[in-house]
Formats: C-alpha cells, structure tokens, sequence
C-alpha cells in the first residue's frame, strides 16, 4: 500500500486588541551562506531518499555575533524542469528536505539545538522556513562555520510513469539568513543539482488520495478585541474547509511548523492555547486536538472506496485564560500543516 504523505499550509493569526550555494553573495554582515549539491537519481516506484543531495554551510566570521532568534530559509528558484524548453515539469509537491546531519567546527550541535524543522520540508517558489527562531547564538569571538547535509525525498507512487525519463531534471534552490528581528543578513548563490526519474520496477495499483484546505480556511484570525472575549474565549469555524478525497483508510494529522505563536516583534505565546477540531458533514466523525508543534491525529477514517470527505474546520481558545490577559497587545501567527496519511 502506498504510504505517501500529503502536506498543506494554513497559517493561523491570533491578534489581541488590550482591553486592559556555490557561490555566496557579499554581505556586510560578516555572516556566509555557501551551499552545493550532488546528484539524485530515482530507480523505484516506492520514492528514494538520497544523502547528501544538498549541503548548505553557515559561515559567521571571527569577531561576528549572532544573536539567538535567527531564522533559515530556502525556495525554489524555477519549476523542476528538464532540460529543453519541450521538457517535463515535475511536480514540486513530489519532493521535499529532510536534515539529514548538522556539523560544527565548534562544540558538537545536533538539528534540534539549532532550531532546525524536522520531518519532510516541502519544496515551494516561496521561501519555506528550514529554521525558525533558532535558539542558538554566537557570543564568542571566534570563528564558527556549521554544515548541514539534506536528505533529498522523492515521494512513491505510479504517478512516476509520467514522468520517466532518462531526460534529467534540475532542482534549483536558494538560502537565505534573517536575523531575529527579520532582517535579511545573508542569501546563497543558487545551487542545483541534476534529478533523474527511472524506475525499473512495476508501478504500484494506484491509490487516489489527496487533502484541501479551502476558502478563508487558509488564513485564519482569532480576533481578541472585546472584554467578553478575554471571558469567554473565541472561536472561528469554516464550514466545508477541509476535503479529503481517498480510496483508502487514511489519518489526517495537524502540526504547527514552530514552537511557539510569535509575532513581528518577537513576542510569543504557548501553542497550547489554540484547539482545532474537525468536524465530518455527512460522516459521524469528529476529532480536537491542542496545537503543538509535533504531528497529532485529528481524524482516523475508514473508507474502502474511493469517496470525497468534506470536513468544517474550527479553531478554538478556551475561557479565561490567563495567559491572554497578560499578553502584550500583538499579532501572533504560526504556520500550521495539515498532513494526510494513508494507512
């Protein structure tokens, strides 16, 4: 069975009224992104994960400081097209980073202490954050170069007949450093490295699955502007926001993307303040979980039959919460992925 994961984005804004490379750019800020890639090569319809497809190297000078709360990011440049104006365009939702390994010329640091997200990352023309808020800083005088490897992820499935070919494929990407007031302080030159997509094995039976978050569901507002509000909590449902379509048994899944709700001006509240719950239209099911930043299960649903699910989205806050009476006038957001996983 093909155990292929979807992803989506939504990003949730909680707003409070008070009531009460190969090459690296030049910068002056002392800081380095050079980063390169290797080669990838697919030869199975189950996906391929592939070491060290890209590395990306951090380079803070001597006498440099870096202060913790810096993000890292990365994008696509181009669609992953082959060769020739004629050729294939793969589908970038196929492929996603994975840290593979980190390495420092300085104490020993794992992906976790700098920051860094795990899991699957997906590929987008839009920067996607690798790193957000890192808690890492450097206060000494020395200097400091980290590396890390990634995991290039080429998703499974017989979609990939569409696009076999001995015609190779190039995957374009390009860094970028803010520091933690979200400036720009570093960008990689572009790096890229060649994709070729030749399975030689038989294609699986076809699995029809996929996941939409529609309409207003994409950008959701809780809006503390009222005393009442404070009281007795705020919520906002989006009716028909979430669609499922599966021949399967299949789990939708929810994760925040960072650790905390942070706003601009690097205020943050506790993730656990936010509920969502899913709601079936025409199936008794039903699911709420407490935002983290780990992936819970919102829905585990059994279908035989290829079927179309709709599902009304709410996100909740509870009561008198107290954390919110005391919290800075603000907007604070985190980035929320859905993810569908077949069983």
């Amino acid at each position: 069975m093909n155990k292929s994961r979807f992803f989506l984005f939504v990003l949730c804004f909680l707003s409070f009224n008070q009531v009460a490379a190969q090459l690296y750019q030049n910068n002056s800020s002392g800081i380095k992104l050079n980063a390169y890639g290797t080669y990838a090569s697919l030869d199975s319809y189950s996906g391929a994960q592939i070491p060290d497809a890209f590395t990306l190297q951090i380079q803070i000078g001597y006498n440099i400081y870096l202060q913790p709360g810096w993000k890292l990011e990365y994008r696509l440049l181009n669609p992953i097209k082959q060769n020739g104006s004629e050729g294939l365009t793969f589908p970038s939702e196929k492929v996603f980073l994975q840290v593979q390994d980190v390495q420092s010329n300085q104490s020993p640091i794992t992906p976790s202490q700098l920051g860094y997200q795990l899991g699957h990352i997906p590929m987008s023309q839009s920067f996607v954050r690798l790193i957000e808020n890192s808690p890492y800083g450097k206060s000494n005088i020395q200097y400091t170069g980290i590396e890390t490897s990634f995991f290039l992820i080429i998703e499974g499935g017989s979609y990939l007949q569409e696009y076999k070919s001995y015609n190779q494929y190039k995957i374009e990407l390009e860094y970028r450093l803010l520091d933690h007031n979200n400036n720009v302080v570093s960008t990689s030159g572009s790096t890229s490295i060649e994709m070729m997509i030749y399975p030689k094995d038989t294609p699986p039976d076809e699995v029809i699955n996929g996941i939409l978050v529609k309409g207003n569901a994409r950008n959701a507002t809780l809006d503390f502007n009222s005393l009442e509000r404070y009281q007795d909590g705020v919520e906002v449902t989006y009716s028909d926001a979430v669609e499922v379509t599966t021949n399967t048994d299949y789990f939708i899944l929810a994760r925040a993307t960072t650790d905390k709700l942070y706003s601009v001006n690097n205020n943050s509240l506790s993730l656990s303040n936010i509920n969502i719950q899913l709601t079936s239209q025409n199936e008794s099911q039903q699911g709420t979980i407490v935002l983290s930043n780990t992936d819970q299960v919102l829905i585990q649903a059994p279908f035989g039959n290829t079927h179309v699910q709709n599902f009304d989205l709410k996100y909740f806050t509870l009561p008198d919460n107290q954390e919110f009476i005391e919290a800075v006038s603000d907007t604070y957001t985190t980035t929320i992925i859905y993810s569908f996983a077949p069983q």
